[in-house]
């Protein structure tokens, strides 16, 4: 049984059977912001847009909800002080609870748009990077397929199974 290593002990081998495996050196290489959008169209980005302006929306009115929040106990600290009398407060608090309830079914709406946008945005990508990559696998030559160690032949395989199917 393996212990796990606690701050302050040692994790050496505990048996003198434990090697040390060399892994292989792999080249890390540093993305940038731009690979981020790698799989953007130019049609993608009226949607993403929308995407946006619905997320600013949706953080302008959380901090409207903290708005009305602190207004609604201003309304219950002034009762409570005795600043108000019950028919004022009554009042008082109908009103800013009404707010309170259009803020959060706009909030309800406008955050179910930016969540299907959002997804939309994503799935328009995913269908550009499946579609960049299968027209890649269409150009390769047999050559190469037939020089992969793993993999390629079952796909191969897989591909001609059902790709008539998807045609049809």
């Amino acid at each position: 049984m393996t212990a796990l290593p606690m701050r302050g002990f040692s994790t050496a081998p505990q048996d003198s059977r434990d090697v040390a495996i060399p892994m292989p050196q792999v080249e890390v290489i540093q993305s940038s912001f731009r690979d981020l959008f790698a799989f953007t169209r130019r049609h993608h980005v009226p949607v993403m847009g929308c995407a946006f302006f619905t997320a600013a929306l949706v953080a302008g009115a959380r901090t409207t909800y903290a708005v009305l929040t602190g207004k609604i106990f201003d309304v219950v600290t002034r009762f409570g002080a005795g600043l108000l009398n019950p028919e004022q407060f009554m009042s008082e608090l109908s009103k800013w609870a009404g707010y309170m309830c259009l803020l959060g079914l706009s909030m309800w709406a406008v955050s179910s748009i930016d969540m299907s946008l959002w997804v939309l945005t994503g799935e328009l990508r995913a269908r550009t990077a499946r579609e960049r990559i299968f027209t890649s696998f269409l150009h390769k030559s047999m050559a190469w397929y037939d020089s992969r160690d793993s993999g390629m032949s079952s796909l191969m395989v897989g591909i001609q199974t059902w790709a008539p199917l998807l045609c049809s």
